[in-house]
């Protein structure tokens, strides 16, 4: 029997080899992309700036990737938040949070801030990836700016706050600022605002987690615990000094009459519908409520710096040193409220057995939207295996500013490379693109092959584990039409195609660990999982 279900069908992002399609949003289909670079607004930084020392306002950066060559009139947005510490690079003494500015650029007067258009290497890869399978994106720079450093942690609390609710602002005037493009200047990038995805990497995690689920200035006072609370009873963020939490409203330091937020787009509501964390965290569960939208979380478990479960973000100072900051709850806990309150209902209901879904369903404890995703076993520190950077750009940056970009980077992840990390991103991508097809209601509804019992097709894999060779065998009137073999990650490694009931699959130079086999028939598909030793 068939069932219908979106027309991703259960498993097309695995078996686009095995049935002969792409479909696009699951899978890249577009060759190349176009990038082109906007302001998508301004605001006021807190970085000291020489001779004045006040707040200055400054442009807000985005640089757009969008497939070439596409047709579609109204396409889905990610607006995508780097990571970097709430500091400009490289004063943030981190291999990540680069960016930079084109010769020429008539925003050049923020380079010294450290402001741009972000280029880490993982987030260049992410965007141009989705970008081909049909998604419009926008890489936005936000302000930055807090104190690490401060010799009392209630300091550390407060500038690290105020960093990150001015990166939720930015992210807010960016959703408004692409709207206001829909609504008041012709859709020139031919969005569709009512499918926004806010992606945020490390930093921008916490970006985006806390614009999902802080919807009014009352969570922070209401509903969260007194670490949002000074020491002479104050709140650390307050509306009439910092502007409200969409960045709408006029703020203003009344100690020196500096402007602190400046509104764009006012009017334009800020809402998006899919938020998506990648090893960041959110300041205060308490703000989940039934009101929110879906969200999935990638999270290496053993994270340091930012918390899996619960625990006080620690920031690096080098040579394996940290301070301790404020207590904040990770994509685990996040995970566990979202789906209390059913919010990953549309993803839920496909009943996904791919590899990628079954590699995280055993190691999520059920919780839909959360992929765990391992770093090196060897590494304790390996909490972000999915970035890499150019370590001659890198060692020059390091000699040249005096911080140890390049060390606390190999410190963090010392086998980092291209290699490893797109192979995370492959898995990130995977587990991403269903889930986003249907949250968004990316597709019409279709037939879609079954997911068939090893019983159906009496299907045997002989042996397992597996040596130098397995044979796979089914029921005469069960032919196999292909067999697709995947890491443990959700990567495939190869297909073949076949009408048979027998096959030799030989292990060849295949090294030892966990793999997945994907048996296509006439009437649906098998997943079976071998190892080899």
């Amino acid at each position: 029997m068939k069932k219908i279900i979106i027309t991703l069908f259960v498993l097309a992002f695995c078996f686009s080899s095995v049935f002969g399609q792409k479909v696009r949003y699951i899978h890249q289909i577009f060759d190349s992309i176009t990038i082109s670079q906007v302001a998508y607004g301004q605001n006021a930084t807190v970085l000291p700036v020489p001779v004045t020392g006040h707040a200055l306002k400054v442009p807000l950066l985005a640089e757009i990737y969008a497939p070439k060559g596409d047709t579609v009139t109204k396409r889905p947005l990610i607006i995508y938040a780097h990571t970097g510490n709430f500091l400009p690079f490289p004063l943030n003494g981190s291999a990540s949070g680069a960016t930079y500015l084109p010769a020429g650029s008539p925003y050049a007067a923020i380079a010294a801030l450290g402001m741009g258009f972000p280029k880490d290497s993982a987030l260049v890869e992410m965007c141009t990836r989705l970008a081909k399978m049909g998604y419009v994106v926008a890489a936005i720079d936000n302000r930055t700016g807090w104190n690490p450093l401060a010799d009392n942690q209630p300091e550390r609390v407060n500038t690290l706050i105020n960093a990150a609710y001015r990166g939720v602002q930015d992210f807010r005037t960016a959703i408004r600022y692409f709207k206001y493009t829909v609504l008041a200047a012709g859709n020139p990038y031919r969005l569709d605002t009512s499918k926004i995805v806010g992606w945020g990497q490390g930093t921008g995690g916490y970006i985006t987690m806390a614009a999902a689920t802080m919807d009014s200035y009352l969570d922070i006072v209401f509903k969260s615990s007194n670490k949002f609370i000074g020491n002479n009873g104050l709140p650390f963020v307050i509306e009439q000094v910092h502007g409200n939490i969409y960045g709408t409203s006029v703020g203003v330091n009344p100690l020196n009459g500096d402007t602190l937020c400046y509104p764009n787009f006012p009017g334009i509501n800020s809402d998006f519908q899919l938020c998506v964390n990648l090893g960041g965290a959110l300041a205060d569960s308490q703000w989940i409520d039934a009101t929110d939208i879906p969200m999935i979380g990638f999270h290496e478990p053993r994270d340091f710096f930012a918390p899996y479960k619960e625990g006080t973000v620690q920031v690096p100072i080098g040579g394996g040193a940290t301070l301790p900051v404020v207590t904040v709850q990770g994509s685990y806990l996040v995970a566990y409220k979202v789906n209390q309150f059913g919010l990953n209902k549309a993803m839920k209901d496909l009943k996904l057995n791919d590899p990628i879904t079954q590699v995280a369903n055993k190691k999520n404890d059920g919780l839909e939207g959360l992929y765990p995703l391992n770093g090196n076993a060897l590494q304790p520190l390996d909490s972000d295996p999915w970035t890499w950077w150019d370590t001659t750009y890198m060692s020059a940056v390091e000699k040249q500013s005096g911080r140890l970009n390049n060390t606390n980077g190999l410190f963090q992840n010392p086998d980092m490379s291209a290699a490893k990390a797109r192979r995370y991103i492959d898995t990130i991508i995977g587990y991403f693109a269903p889930r986003a097809f249907a949250v968004l209601k990316l597709g019409t509804f279709t037939a879609t092959p079954d997911l068939l019992k090893e019983s159906q097709v009496g299907l045997k894999i002989m042996p397992n584990p597996v040596t130098t060779h397995t044979t796979i065998q089914t029921n005469i009137e069960n032919k196999m039409k292909s067999i697709t073999l995947f890491d443990i990650n959700g990567k495939a490694l190869g297909t073949s195609k076949m009408n048979t009931n027998q096959y030799v699959l030989q292990r060849n130079n295949l090294p030892a660990g966990i793999y997945y086999l994907q048996i296509g028939f006439d009437k649906g598909v098998v997943t079976k999982s071998i190892v080899v030793q």
